[in-house]
């Protein structure tokens, strides 16, 4: 569940749907504390009757401050946190079990925070290289919790995807396989402790969709297909869902820099316990930002929603307040979502909630 910046149910069929669009759905905006800075969500994490958002805050670009946000049934409360840049990714383990990972904008080292029921902590990772980041957490258990992003060192100009493990003391670098190329991590998701699943970029050019397997011993990279690529154009797997063993769900984008402008155009890609498959998907849905299973619905957010029920992937609108680039699950199967408005330095962070 990764995202970046300020940008504002087995699969029975795999299908993108030729309907008409199904009814408008009603939005409901949830008012945050004001605040006297530019300030944008780009996650949001439930469970056991918590809900966060997080993301960051700002007055001058690059530097982003750390965010967090807690809901109750009065509403939105800013929570203090330690500032370890744009937090961008979360999960909720328990009420007082929930990660937050998150990397300096400015020099590029990444860290995690954790919060214990009362106060959220800095939990540094023991990632190699000079420069590191997590981009996506999954937590199978308070002593199973895994981070994945990209490890840099800069005097070998090299880098490669990070795996961090959290054992209930320390987060511990896991070996990852080697390979060419600068490649990296996305997103993390796993339905059991030797069955977790890391998605990212192969380092290419021009670059291709990764997959990699932890098996509760090591991981092991697992074919994707190739997307037809021309010149400009590049694949990025941005983030996935397990549903379980034989039914795992992952988006990502085709950038094209062909144009006068960039543009990205949405992939979905499914493994049903075999092989993993790219399903088609609206082309004019724009960029992918979260992967979100809300009741027994799936969801693919950005500029425009995708929603698979089941049957077939749909193109819906999304909130009036602008695009969503992380959700969340509430507790009675309702989507929520965050993200931003405007323009910087005048960006507002907004939480929208899917009546229907």
């Amino acid at each position: 569940m990764s995202r970046w910046g300020w940008i504002g149910i087995a699969a029975t069929a795999l299908l993108v749907s030729t309907a008409p669009q199904a009814a408008a759905a009603t939005w409901a905006d949830e008012p945050l504390p004001e605040r006297d800075t530019s300030a944008a969500l780009t996650s949001a994490a439930s469970g056991d009757g918590a809900t966060w958002a997080f993301g960051s805050w700002s007055t001058s670009m690059p530097q982003q401050h750390s965010i967090a946000y807690l809901r109750d049934q009065h509403g939105w409360t800013e929570v203090p946190t330690p500032d370890i840049g744009r937090l961008d990714d979360a999960v909720v383990v328990s009420a007082d079990d929930v990660w937050a990972i998150g990397a300096d904008a400015k020099y590029g080292f990444g860290s995690s925070l954790h919060w214990d029921g009362a106060q959220w902590t800095e939990a540094g990772f023991t990632a190699p290289g000079n420069r590191n980041g997590a981009r996506g957490i999954e937590a199978l258990g308070t002593d199973d919790v895994w981070a994945v992003g990209s490890s840099y060192d800069d005097e070998a100009g090299t880098g490669r995807g990070l795996a961090q493990h959290w054992d209930g003391s320390a987060w511990r670098d896991v070996p990852v396989p080697q390979r060419a190329g600068n490649w990296t991590f996305s997103d993390v998701t796993g339905s059991a402790p030797d069955d977790v699943w890391a998605v990212g970029n192969d380092g290419g050019y021009p670059a291709q969709g990764l997959a990699m397997h932890w098996n509760g011993q090591a991981w092991t990279e697992v074919p994707v297909p190739d997307v037809e690529l021309g010149e400009l154009r590049a694949v990025q797997l941005t983030e996935a869902q397990s549903l379980a063993a034989d039914d795992v769900w992952a988006t990502g984008n085709v950038h094209d820099s062909s144009g006068d402008t960039t543009t990205f155009e949405p992939l979905l890609l499914h493994w049903d316990g075999q092989t993993w498959s790219y399903v088609d998907a609206p082309r004019d849905a724009g960029a992918r930002q979260d992967l979100v299973r809300a009741g027994d619905e799936l969801w693919s957010l950005g500029e425009r929603l995708l929603h698979f029920d089941g049957t077939g992937w749909r193109q819906q609108d999304g909130p009036p307040a602008g695009a969503a680039v992380g959700g969340t699950e509430l507790a009675d199967g309702r989507l929520l979502t965050v993200g931003s408005s405007g323009g910087y330095p005048d960006v507002n962070p907004f939480v929208s909630v899917r009546q229907n």
